[in-house]
């Protein structure tokens, strides 16, 4: 059952639990506590809350004698699974407002943006996306090819558009990163079209993290390989992602940086004492 349901079904007047208001007022105060030191506002979830409150024997006793269905909800599973559990829910398409109401996240919401291409990257960049969106919430994370508008006609201003809440960029480069599609000598960057290179080019110009990261074992391009518009790119600190084994040791290290400029981690990070 629904937290927020659950607690409009409490009795009331003089009928009400005696000894219900402070159990549970306790219990959400602390899980808020603790919640609120782990996550952003616009992050924090009912579960949060709700998971010390069924771990609390007082108030599990108080939940069950709502409604039977509580007994079905173990804190262990929804600890150790919580963010898969709510995946998807109305809940994760829900970011703060004022502090008291919720609005549908829109492309302000999308605080990481993940830049790459698709004949250079796309199966690496697949799966550092999953990983983002696992730990961040899908609605937080821009792909082009999952976020732009199939009707959107400028793609410049669309990029712009869903950059203006973007505090990182994350670059994948890959080997065949600067390759002409034409097979010409110069490279992809070279065409002030290019979209990658419109990408960087918006991100640097906004002053958004810039975060380069390597995969099949390439370096980061030398200043001189790049265009002028795009050079402060071989500055960045760049994140290494090698094929598995490291995948995952690699990309929780890069999951860390990210949290770092953006916040809001998904840690599983309730626990029986919060």
């Amino acid at each position: 059952g629904d937290f927020t349901a659950a607690l409009d079904k409490l009795p009331r007047g003089a009928s009400a639990i005696s000894d219900l208001s402070d159990d549970l007022q306790d219990s959400v105060e602390r899980a808020w506590a603790y919640a609120t030191l782990k996550f952003d506002l616009a992050h924090i979830r009912t579960g949060v809350l709700l998971a010390p409150i069924l771990a609390t024997p007082r108030t599990r006793k108080h939940l069950l004698s709502i409604s039977e269905e509580f007994e079905r909800v173990s804190f262990d599973v929804l600890s150790d699974d919580f963010w898969e559990i709510t995946d998807g829910s109305p809940e994760d398409g829900l970011s703060a407002h004022d502090g008291t109401k919720l609005r549908f996240a829109s492309a302000a919401a999308r605080d990481s943006f993940v830049c790459y291409r698709r004949n250079d990257s796309a199966h690496p960049t697949d799966r550092i996306f999953a990983s983002l969106c696992k730990a961040f919430g899908k609605h937080r994370v821009f792909r082009d090819v999952n976020s732009i508008p199939p009707a959107a006609q400028d793609f410049a201003a669309e990029i712009r558009r869903q950059l203006q809440g973007a505090k990182a960029m994350l670059v994948v480069i890959g080997s065949r990163w600067l390759d002409a599609s034409d097979g010409a000598e110069s490279s992809r960057l070279d065409d002030p079209d290019d979209y990658v290179r419109t990408e960087i080019e918006i991100a640097l110009d906004r002053k958004i993290a810039i975060i380069p990261i390597l995969v099949d074992g390439v370096q980061i391009p030398a200043a001189r390989m790049l265009p002028e518009v795009v050079k402060p790119l071989a500055t960045r600190q760049a994140s290494k992602v090698r094929a598995d084994p490291d995948f995952d040791s690699d990309v929780d290290r890069l999951l860390e940086t990210v949290n770092t400029i953006v916040g809001g981690r998904r840690n599983l990070l309730l626990s029986r004492d919060p």
